[in-house]
Formats: C-alpha cells, structure tokens, sequence
C-alpha cells in the first residue's frame, strides 16, 4: 500500500512556494517601480529646466525686436510649466518611489516567513501571514491602479 505524504510536511512546502512566488512578485514590483520612478525624475528635470530657461530667455528677449523668437519661447515655456502641472511628475516620482520602499518591504517580509515556517506551531498563523503579505502587495497594486483612474 503507497504511502501517503504527511500533511503537515505538504503544507509546510505549499507554504515555502507560495513565500517563493511572494518573493518573486515583491522584488519584480520592486525593480519595475524603481524604473519609473527615474523615468518620472527624469521627466521633472527636463522640464523643468525647459520651462526655467524658456522663461528667462524670452524675458530676456522681451524688448528685442525679434518677436517670433519671443513668442517661440513664451509657448514653449508656458506648454511645460502646463506639462509640469497637469503630468505632476513630482508626485509620480514620489509615488514609485514609496510603491518601491513597499515592495522591498513585503519582500523581506516574505523572505523572513520562508526563514520561519519550519519553526512556527499552527498552520493558520502561517496561513494568516502569507494572506498579509500577499494583501499588502495587492493593495500597492490597486492604488496604483486607481491614483490613474482618477486622472
């Protein structure tokens, strides 16, 4: 007659795969907002420095007699100033940046349960935590999701 697996031991490795993928899932949400979160940096700088330099340069060119050139910068300065408002790169880059610091976390978190499971007395504390992690990286996801929506 086949020997049937112990469910405690089955549980205990259903529980390690699932730290695994938590872990796997963390570092990739991680790495993937850490990304954007230089894209959205590099985005503040670059027009913000467009619209400081194409302000000052057509203040400069405000009494030459060359308006075309004038005009040319005052648009130029007032599409990224409008850029910079309604993009909000800032708050973007901020936002990555925390949904990193998040994801990192979880990823520790999960990391540090795989470390623990062998160790802890009751399934549904494990069950419990692994639910938590999880949860955390969910809502990081969905309040991504919705800050877009609501754009």
């Amino acid at each position: 007659m086949p020997r049937l697996p112990d469910p405690k031991k089955l549980f205990i490795q259903q529980a390690l795969l699932r730290c695994d993928e938590l872990v796997q899932t963390a570092q990739q949400s991680a790495k993937d907002n850490s990304k954007l979160a230089d894209v959205w940096g590099k985005i503040h700088i670059c027009l913000g420095i467009t619209t400081a330099l194409s302000s000052t340069m057509s203040a400069l060119f405000t009494f030459s007699s060359n308006t075309t050139t004038v005009t040319v910068l005052a648009i130029i300065s007032a599409t990224s100033a409008t850029c910079l408002t309604s993009l909000n790169p800032s708050g973007r880059e901020a936002w990555r940046r925390s949904a990193t610091h998040h994801s990192r976390y979880s990823c520790d978190r999960a990391k540090n349960l795989r470390m623990r499971i062998p160790l802890i007395q009751g399934e549904d504390l494990i069950y419990k935590e692994l639910e938590d992690i999880a949860r955390q990286l969910n809502y990081m996801t969905n309040e991504l999701l919705q800050s877009f929506e609501k754009r």
